[in-house]
């Protein structure tokens, strides 16, 4: 008698162990995927950027996109001696 519960006890422990193993490896993949779409987000951004070649200029009251076209006008502008204002 002392066998069998002392193999149940024995079994109860190790689903214990297996399911709490379990739990850890569904927490630990789910922290790997946020991370992994955190980073595929900010690749996808710096990849928008890079392709699309847009320069953001920071001004204190907004934010100005401003295409690399634009700014080669704005230098021609400069360059000839016109104000761009």
């Amino acid at each position: 008698m002392d066998e069998a519960n002392t193999s149940k006890t024995t079994e109860r422990r190790i689903a214990e162990k297996m399911f709490l193993s379990k739990i850890n490896l569904e927490i630990l993949g789910h922290k790997t995927r946020k991370k992994e779409n955190e980073r595929k987000a900010k690749n996808t951004v710096r990849r928008m950027l890079y392709v699309s070649r847009i320069t953001v200029s920071f001004i204190p009251s907004e934010i100005s996109f401003r295409s690399p076209q634009t700014i080669s006008q704005t230098k021609s502008k400069a360059a000839a001696g016109e104000s761009n204002r």
